[in-house]
């Protein structure tokens, strides 16, 4: 999907249909992320992610791209919670 970044500024979740069940590359969460309103907890939720990402946006330290309060709160063993995929040594 190619998304305009003025477009999407303040779409959240629900635009993103990401609770119906809607899914989105790795590529595609970053640009949402960056550009959008969406909630991590909403991503952690709903979309398969890698560790990398999950790195990157779900453990800044900064909060640079929280946007709910429950955002600057997300652990490792959220993370696990949510992506079977992944294990505890992937952040070690």
């Amino acid at each position: 999907m190619n998304f305009n970044k003025e477009i999407i500024t303040n779409w959240t979740a629900d635009h993103f249909k990401m609770f119906e069940g809607r899914k989105y590359s790795i590529e595609e969460l970053k640009f949402i992320t960056e550009n959008a309103q969406v909630s991590l907890k909403s991503i952690l939720m709903t979309q398969k992610l890698d560790k990398e990402y999950c790195k990157k946006y779900l453990l800044d330290s900064n909060n640079k791209y929280s946007i709910k309060e429950a955002d600057k709160n997300i652990t490792i063993d959220d993370i696990l919670y949510y992506q079977k995929h992944l294990k505890y040594n992937d952040f070690s």
